[in-house]
C-alpha cells in the first residue's frame, strides 16, 4: 500500500533536482535537473540532465554576463556576447528554449529534490543523457557513477578532459566522449586512449578512424544507438558535421586557435 502511494505521488513529476552545490569546474555553484520526458526525436526516450549556473541568472543571461563557466567550463563552442548578440556560438542548444524552460521551472519550484528511496524508480533502467545542457564534468564523480550504474545506457560529452587534472580526466573519458573541434585535439585524444567526438566543418576531411553520427546517416536515435558513452563502449570514435551557421562559427573558432 505504501509503495502504491509513492508511485501515485511521483507519477506526475516532470523532473528532479539531482544535484545542487559547488561546480567541480570551480567558479561557483550549479544545479542539475533531470527531466523525465522529452520530445527530442534525435535523442529518443532518454532522461535529460540540465546543468545550469545556480546564481539566479537565466542560462542566456549567464552567458551574456560571462558567468557560465561553472556549467560549461572552458568550452569554446558556447560563444560570447558582444553587447548585442551571441557571437561565434557553435553549440546547438538554443538558450532561450529548453534550458530557459527548465530554469523557469526551477524558479517556480516545480522540481522536487531527488530522494533515492522515493524517486530512484523513476530513473532506474532508463537511458540517461548526461548534459543535455552543461558539461557533466561540473558534477561530482559519485553522482555521475551512480547515474551510469542505475541506467540501462547513457550518452555524454565533455570539453574539459584536456584542461583538468589527469585523474579526473581519465574518469570522465571512461564514461564520456571527449569533445574535440579540430584535428589536433582529436589526434591528442586518440593518443591518450580516449574516444573523441569531433565536430568538423562540412568542407573538412572526414576522420577515417571515426564513424559519422548515425543519427544523421541512418536516422537512429541516441537511445537506440548508444555509441557515445566514452570508453564504456569499444566502438569507433564519432564525428558530426556542423552545418549552416554553427559550421561557419566553428571555422571562426578554429582560426582563433582555441
Amino acid at each position: 500500500m505504501v509503495q502504491q502511494t509513492v508511485l501515485r505521488k511521483t507519477s506526475g513529476v516532470r523532473g528532479l533536482i539531482i544535484y545542487r552545490g559547488p561546480s567541480m569546474l570551480g567558479n561557483g555553484n550549479v544545479v542539475c535537473v533531470a527531466t523525465l520526458r522529452t520530445s527530442n526525436r534525435k535523442t529518443g526516450d532518454m532522461v535529460q540532465t540540465w546543468i545550469l549556473p545556480d546564481d539566479g541568472l537565466s542560462p542566456l543571461r549567464a552567458v551574456q554576463a560571462e558567468l557560465n563557466a561553472q556549467a560549461c567550463g572552458s568550452c569554446p563552442l558556447q560563444g560570447y556576447w558582444n553587447g548585442r548578440k551571441l557571437v561565434d556560438r557553435v553549440c546547438y542548444v538554443n538558450l532561450g528554449q529548453a534550458p530557459d524552460a527548465v530554469w523557469r521551472g526551477l524558479q517556480r519550484g516545480i522540481y522536487p529534490v531527488y530522494n533515492r528511496q522515493t524517486h530512484e524508480h523513476l530513473l532506474l533502467g532508463r537511458k540517461i543523457r548526461l548534459g543535455a545542457y552543461g558539461d557533466p564534468a561540473a558534477l561530482p564523480y559519485n553522482l555521475l557513477r551512480y547515474l551510469c550504474d542505475i541506467s540501462s545506457g547513457w550518452t555524454g560529452y565533455t570539453h574539459q578532459a584536456f584542461w583538468i587534472d589527469p585523474q579526473r580526466a581519465e574518469f570522465l573519458a571512461s564514461i564520456l566522449m571527449v569533445s574535440c573541434h579540430n584535428s589536433a585535439q582529436r589526434i591528442e585524444a586518440l593518443r591518450r586512449g580516449w574516444r573523441p567526438f569531433t565536430t568538423i566543418r562540412a568542407d573538412e576531411e572526414r576522420p577515417t578512424e571515426s564513424v559519422e553520427c548515425p543519427a544523421y546517416t541512418h536516422g537512429v536515435s541516441c537511445a537506440r544507438c548508444g555509441l557515445c558513452k566514452g570508453l564504456a563502449s569499444n566502438a569507433r570514435p564519432v564525428y558530426v558535421i556542423a552545418h549552416g551557421k554553427p559550421g561557419l562559427n566553428l571555422g571562426s573558432v578554429q582560426r582563433k586557435g582555441e
